[in-house]
């Protein structure tokens, strides 16, 4: 659906031992590493052009080791990329530039940088759903209400903000206007400003 959450790993493996190095970082936009890139672009919107003067907050995730046999793998939501505005078919192929080859003695023992592309991944986005819209708002509400802690707040704040319906809209700046915890600020003031409803907002 147009505002669900579209959750992709990414894995890295070789038969080769110690022959590929990789220097992991969990998927960001705003970080260069493993890059989603969706086709074809109409219909879809790069969320990283709204937020081209603007710091992203939260912490940096990775390691650093040979890549093997045993994958190393990576999740991430492609909606912090991309917000899907039409329905239809459409493709996903990542570039990563995390992985280099150890070069051998005789070529000077120095890492080469290499830029690896994954297989295509095919998906398709359903047309505009109301009756699921309210089934989700209902249900996120009620988890705002019933969340023990903010870990559980701010993962149903995220999903609200993936909707982007004006009913969920409205729900956001009631949330916004109500809201006394300045751990929330950032998720609810990048909500409202990533959302396609201003006029529902003012």
């Amino acid at each position: 659906h147009m505002g669900e959450p579209i959750e992709v790993e990414i894995s890295y493996s070789t038969r080769t031992e110690k022959k590929y190095y990789g220097s992991f970082t969990a998927p960001r936009p705003d970080l260069i590493g493993a890059t989603p890139h969706v086709t074809p672009m109409d219909g879809v919107f790069d969320l990283r052009e709204l937020r081209r003067d603007r710091a992203m907050a939260g912490s940096f995730i990775g390691g650093v080791g040979y890549v093997g046999p045993q994958p190393s793998t990576q999740q991430f939501n492609l909606c912090d990329w991309y917000r899907f505005q039409k329905p239809g078919h459409y493709s996903l192929v990542i570039t990563s530039t995390e992985v280099s080859r150890v070069k051998s003695a005789e070529e000077g023992g120095e890492l080469e940088h290499l830029t690896l592309e994954s297989n295509p991944l095919d998906f398709e986005i359903l047309p505009a759903d109301p009756a699921w819209d309210a089934e989700q708002i209902n249900e996120i509400e009620r988890e705002l209400k019933t969340a023990t802690n903010s870990g559980e707040r701010g993962q149903a704040l995220r999903r609200l903000a993936l909707l982007d319906p004006p009913a969920s809209v409205r729900l956001l700046v009631k949330v916004y206007l109500a809201n006394n915890d300045g751990g929330e600020g950032w998720i609810l003031d990048s909500a409202l400003r990533e959302s396609f409803h201003a006029d529902t907002i003012i």
